[in-house]
């Protein structure tokens, strides 16, 4: 029989890391696998610094055999994953077949790791071993591995993306403010958390998807249930939109913002940006960016402090960038508005030129810094070589 672990998926809506897990058929438990460990006493808190990346991501410091390493904090992910190097030395306990959010199937050992965060210890926690070199280069992004639901779920945690501190505890965490809102959680049979939400009148349960760095995403069969979703213009995608540990995912999403998002006991969240493709529904943390949250798991609970009444409406350029087997850069995803329309661009174009920087090839890591520079400019000037002419666009962020 194979053993099928749900993992994830690197989705790099505007330039950004994001990891998803989950399948739409999924079945409710009323208890989450939890044990706890002897390192942690009683009434410590544990807590230690994050970078909170741009797009919501949580990478903090892991230490293993004596050595420290990046992890991304997932609780879309059902287990830790670590990359080849790390693990050069372990045995392995069984060969597994895991998938990733988009039901591709993988082969990976699976094996025992200690793990060590602050000055608490995960002991013999399995962990599933993988090349992460296409994540981190494509991805734009340097780790070493992934905390994931089978280690997270051990304890209670509190997020504070405003002082970048992650913190857990054997004892549930609490809230001693007015403006926090208390929800409760369920869990699938392989340890993720849901909650439940609604729109236009139909109810669904969403993955709580710390390693999503979007806001909602939503499977495209809910664009032909909803009425309401009909009547609001939403914006096509095309092309490579997602990443998983070992493939590029292509195709087509659609993109619009929600008036209104409900969770149950009827709190409402206004205007949340929303992605539809083949997955979902997923809750990511760009939604959570503006509170400070706590996820008990032993009595599946998310607490939410209100910190920033909005959220940043943050815009994005009509097309992205990619590399192609020459290392040459290349459009490789197009939002299609009526600029883009219009302009006669197509997936797999050669990039000549934007701004003043000139690409003949382009190194990974040069890729990787250009990212980075268009996320902190509002226009560009390109150069595409197209079929039959060399075509300029002038292009500014206007995609939300």
């Amino acid at each position: 029989m194979k053993a099928y672990f749900i993992l994830f998926v690197l989705f790099f809506s505007s330039i950004s890391l994001n990891t998803l897990a989950q399948k739409e058929n999924y079945k409710l438990i009323d208890t989450p696998r939890i044990s706890y460990l002897s390192t942690i006493g009683n009434d410590s808190i544990v807590s230690l610094p994050i970078v909170y990346k741009k797009d919501g991501v949580i990478l903090f410091t892991v230490t293993i055999d004596g050595k420290e390493y990046v992890f991304v904090f997932d609780t879309g992910a059902t287990t830790c994953l670590i990359s080849k190097e790390i693990s050069i030395n372990d045995s392995s306990v069984k060969t597994i077949t895991y998938q990733d959010g988009f039901g591709n199937e993988n082969k990976a050992d699976l094996v025992l790791k200690n793990y060590k965060i602050g000055n608490s210890s995960f002991n013999n926690i399995p962990t599933i071993v993988s090349d992460l070199k296409l994540v981190n280069e494509l991805g734009c992004i340097k780790i070493d591995g992934i905390i994931g639901a089978n280690l997270i779920n051990l304890c209670n945690w509190q997020i504070d993306p405003q002082k970048q501190i992650i913190s857990f505890s054997k004892l549930p965490f609490k809230s001693s403010t007015d403006n926090s809102s208390k929800l409760k959680l369920e869990y699938t049979s392989n340890g993720l958390p849901h909650i439940k939400l609604s729109y236009d009148e139909i109810p669904f349960y969403a993955l709580v998807d710390f390693g999503f760095a979007g806001y909602l995403n939503l499977n495209k069969a809910f664009l032909k249930k909803s009425k309401k979703i009909k009547k609001i213009k939403t914006i096509k995608g095309m092309g490579s939109h997602s990443l998983s540990v070992s493939n590029e995912i292509k195709g087509n999403i659609f993109h619009t913002t929600l008036d209104t998002l409900i969770f149950s006991d009827n709190l409402k969240f206004p205007n949340i940006p929303i992605n539809f493709d083949e997955v979902g529904p997923i809750l990511g943390s760009s939604f959570f960016n503006r509170f400070v949250t706590i996820l008990n798991a032993p009595s599946k609970e998310l607490i939410l402090i209100t910190q920033s009444e909005e959220y940043t409406n943050s815009k994005f350029f009509p097309i992205r960038f990619g590399l192609n087997n020459l290392n040459e850069l290349i459009i490789n995803f197009i939002w299609e508005t009526d600029e883009m329309k219009q302009s006669g661009v197509q997936i797999g174009q050669k990039v000549l030129r934007i701004n003043d920087k000139i690409f003949n090839k382009i190194s990974k890591s040069d890729f990787c810094e250009l990212k980075n520079y268009l996320t902190e400019i509002t226009n560009i000037k390109i150069t595409v070589q197209m079929e039959n002419e060399i075509k300029e666009l002038e292009l500014t962020k206007t995609v939300n």
